[in-house]
């Protein structure tokens, strides 16, 4: 189980550092306490599937693209 929450917190923190947003701002945006966000993107909690939509929505991108290769489809029908 951690090594999702491992590659979880690594996609969101990928796709914060791409767009060029700031911690604060994307927590005022998903309503997520900022904190609370902190300790996810560390990978020290996991995140809901809400909250990665959130996020997703936040940063103009598919919810998807947050999940590790693992829970996508093609992985699944394979």
């Amino acid at each position: 189980m951690n090594e999702i929450r491992t590659a979880t917190a690594g996609l969101v923190s990928q796709a914060i550092a791409t767009r060029d947003v700031k911690l604060t701002r994307l927590a005022d945006k998903t309503l997520i306490p900022r904190t609370t966000l902190q300790r996810k993107v560390a990978g020290d909690a996991d995140f809901t599937v809400s909250e990665l939509a959130r996020i997703a929505h936040a940063l103009d991108m598919h919810p998807g693209e947050l999940l590790p290769l693992d829970f996508s489809r093609q992985a699944v029908a394979a």
